[in-house]
């Protein structure tokens, strides 16, 4: 396996740990000269899904999106229907910073099909389950649990805007509250969600276009794509299990089931990586394909599809693919790196990641590049550290510090008495009683010694107001609480610094 070329190297990456620092790798510059390369090279690029050049693959998908210029670029990036935190939302800020520098589109793909998480509403002090589902805790998927209701969504407002209040601070919150109030329409929190982050950012200057993630999964191309995986199963459960051992080696990693589990795999089953959704039930499981007469079939409660590896009509397998799927009203949604397979293979010019998911995509480098015989199209990788506004300028208070000033002003409270009972402990014998003796009369002595001390009484007020301090630290300083607790000033800051950085 040929080895990534040291400029791909993402392992190093770590998120910024001063407020308002800004990572953007590779720079601005490189960012947008990998996204013409990419654009350049898969335009023309021949290596084959299911039998199909994958630059025909990719003109169909960017139609079925709506992008109709073949020589204009799409930067996107995607993220799970959730409440993220700035380091997230920052790279909604570089699609748009990007695509508007160069004249290209921008893309969100707001995943919908991994199970619920980070769906509460957090704040300083506090926070609300953003739905008032009961499915929220227990749901495969989250687009099966439902929007929340406009009652649940104005409560939740009203909490956090009087948190806000004793920070005397103004969060960019209503538009973002003012449009989950009104998610009637929705099918799903996620939809509900994403409708909410999109307004918000609109509010805020930002250009992208949205699109739900489990909607690809009904295209034909992604079928296609399906197929071509499922028809090979075995080579490509080689190729995808090789990928992760070459990960794992490189980056020291013991554990099989890290950063995702091998595929199972003998002579007659072999797992896919898709989740095989039963969109009836709403329940999930891990999908498999079985040998039958010498061909992989998906074979659910008796009712088999066959994977033809030499039909010659790629498109119209899929179809029948997808309307065999219809039928049995299943979906194969894809696992983390196999959505971004797809995406950086047949939909987008350049995606944006975090740097847990750039690091992980370092296996979606070799699969790309050994399944399909090409050079991985470069992505990049966006975050930023905004902590809560009013930790701005604020310096987090040392506990340890103060501790150690408390323990020295107890230990120095008998001054020179406590070394002369230190010293009649050390010359008596051990295990004595009048070792015994002593000692308990040096912590009789010093306890009474502490109780009079000023120094001390004032060491231990500072103590425990460190404690109260440190307390409003760690909300202050919590990186991941959602975006639209900071303030519009500081968030249109930070997109002005990302627009600077493609200048």
């Amino acid at each position: 396996m040929t080895a990534q070329p040291a400029e791909r190297s993402y392992a190093k990456l770590l998120a910024p740990r001063g407020d308002g620092e800004l990572l953007l790798h590779p720079g601005g510059r490189q960012f947008l000269r990998d996204t013409w390369d990419n654009l350049q090279r898969l335009r023309g690029a021949d290596a084959k899904i299911g039998g199909v050049p994958v630059h025909q693959v990719r003109r169909w998908m960017r139609r079925w999106i709506g992008h109709r210029e073949d020589d204009r670029p799409i930067i996107a990036t995607g993220h799970q229907t959730e409440l993220y935190h700035p380091g997230v939302w920052v790279k909604n800020a570089a699609i748009a910073a990007a695509a508007e520098r160069i004249g290209a589109s921008a893309f969100h793909f707001a995943v919908d099909m991994d199970a619920p998480k980070h769906l509460v509403y957090r704040w300083p002090g506090g926070g609300q389950p953003l739905s008032d589902d009961p499915a929220q805790t227990r749901a495969s998927w989250s687009g099966l649990v439902k929007p929340p209701s406009r009652e649940h969504v104005m409560r939740i407002a009203e909490e956090s805007r009087a948190a806000a209040e004793t920070w005397s601070i103004a969060p960019c919150s209503s538009v973002f509250f003012d449009r989950l109030s009104r998610s009637g329409d929705a099918v799903s929190v996620s939809e509900a969600i994403t409708s909410a982050h999109g307004a918000a950012d609109a509010a805020l200057g930002l250009k992208y276009q949205t699109i739900i993630a489990s909607t690809l999964t009904r295209s034909t191309a992604y079928l296609l794509f399906v197929h071509d995986i499922c028809a090979r199963a075995d080579e490509y459960a080689r190729v995808y299990n090789a990928a992760l051992a070459r990960f794992r080696r490189i980056h020291g990693i013991a554990s099989p089931g890290r950063p995702m589990p091998d595929l199972s795999l003998d002579d007659e089953f072999c797992e896919v990586p898709f989740w095989l959704d039963d969109l009836a039930d709403g329940q999930r499981k891990r999908a498999s394909v079985v040998k039958i007469d010498g061909m992989w079939c998906l074979n659910v409660a008796g009712e088999i599809f066959r994977f033809d590896p030499s039909a010659k009509d790629a498109w119209q397998q899929a179809e029948s693919f997808a309307a065999w799927l219809a039928q049995m009203k299943l979906r194969l949604a894809p696992r983390a790196l196999t959505l971004t397979s797809f995406l950086r293979l047949a939909v987008v010019d350049q995606f944006v990641h975090g740097i847990g998911g750039a690091i992980y995509d370092q296996v979606t480098d070799s699969l790309l590049q050994d399944w399909y015989g090409m050079e991985p199209p470069a992505f990049s990788v966006a975050t930023v550290t905004l902590f809560y506004p009013a930790a701005a300028g604020r310096e987090r208070t040392c506990v340890e510090c103060v501790a150690r000033d408390l323990r020295r002003a107890r230990h120095a409270a008998l001054g020179e008495r406590k070394m002369q009972l230190v010293g009649q402990i050390a010359a008596s014998p051990r295990r004595s009683p009048e070792r015994a003796m002593l000692f308990s009369q040096m912590h009789r002595e010093l306890d009474s010694a502490i109780a009079q001390d000023s120094r001390v009484a004032e060491q231990e007020e500072r103590y425990a107001k460190a404690r109260e301090d440190a307390a409003i630290d760690k909300m202050l300083f919590d990186r991941e609480l959602p975006y639209t607790v900071q303030s519009e000033k500081r968030l249109a800051d930070t997109i002005a610094r990302v627009r600077e950085a493609f200048q």
